[in-house]
């Protein structure tokens, strides 16, 4: 009896140890899992932290420029030199300097940012001027005065301006992207009457009720004027220069 009780005092130590090693294990298989379920939850978490840096960098740099852009007035010495709008309107819209429909990226590497560039031309940019035509038929000669003093400066939409920022720290990056439209007032290059192509440069208008108004335009090449009557019936081109220097810019976000 003594000897029975012996060793089954010995088979539950054994079964003991079985189950403390059992335990023991499961112990360790959830420790090694919660270590890891740990691991990827802040791997998760610092990248969801990047991610935010990156696009709150973008956006945030983005906002900047488009205060710049749409704010951006060559009146009255507002423009101001050191700036992107600046440097579009006065060297990347140039299109001896950079081709146009083609993307040109600008990276600053201490801070992780790019500004890339596209720009798209409206028809007129191919020519060298704009015509606008305005038919003197219907007109009475002071009308028409008016209306060709409304054709002294003209609002061309030439080109339509996308600005990308991205920004990248490490594996993570996010770009942003606005899309502006820019445009050009000209001036009058000249004028041209009718199927004449010579050039007038100004006009004046003359004569009173009692000897008939007149339209005069005066030749740019030689001492000669062109004289419009009352009842004139042709049509007046209006030429701008769309490669003039000095003319004012804006740009309006789409």
């Amino acid at each position: 009896m003594g000897r029975k009780a012996r060793g089954i005092m010995q088979n539950q130590q054994g079964l003991s140890m079985i189950l403390v090693l059992c335990i023991g294990a499961v112990f360790a298989a959830l420790s090694a899992a919660l270590v890891y379920a740990a691991s990827v939850l802040t791997a998760n978490a610092n990248r969801q932290l990047i991610e935010q840096e990156v696009y709150t960098l973008a956006t945030s740099f983005s906002d900047v420029l488009d205060d710049q852009l749409t704010g951006y007035s060559t009146a009255a010495g507002g423009a101001q030199a050191d700036s992107l709008a600046a440097f579009i309107d006065k060297n990347y819209l140039l299109q001896t300097t950079y081709s146009d429909a083609t993307e040109h990226t600008f990276a600053d590497e201490s801070s992780g940012l790019e500004i890339t560039l596209k720009k798209t031309p409206a028809d007129e940019v191919d020519k060298s001027e704009y015509v606008a035509a305005l038919a003197t038929k219907g007109y009475d000669i002071t009308a028409l005065n008016g209306q060709l003093d409304s054709f002294k400066e003209k609002e061309l939409s030439d080109y339509v301006v996308e600005v990308t920022v991205t920004a990248k720290q490490g594996s993570e990056k996010f770009s942003y992207t606005r899309s502006y439209q820019h445009t050009s007032t000209c001036e009058v290059a000249y004028y041209t009457i009718g199927t004449d192509t010579a050039r007038y440069n100004s006009y004046q208008l003359t004569g009173n009720a009692e000897t008939g108004l007149k339209l005069v335009f005066k030749r740019m090449d030689v001492d000669s004027t062109c004289t419009l009557p009352e009842d004139a019936d042709t049509e007046i081109k209006i030429h701008y220069n769309l490669n003039q220097t000095y003319k004012s810019s804006k740009f309006v976000r789409q």
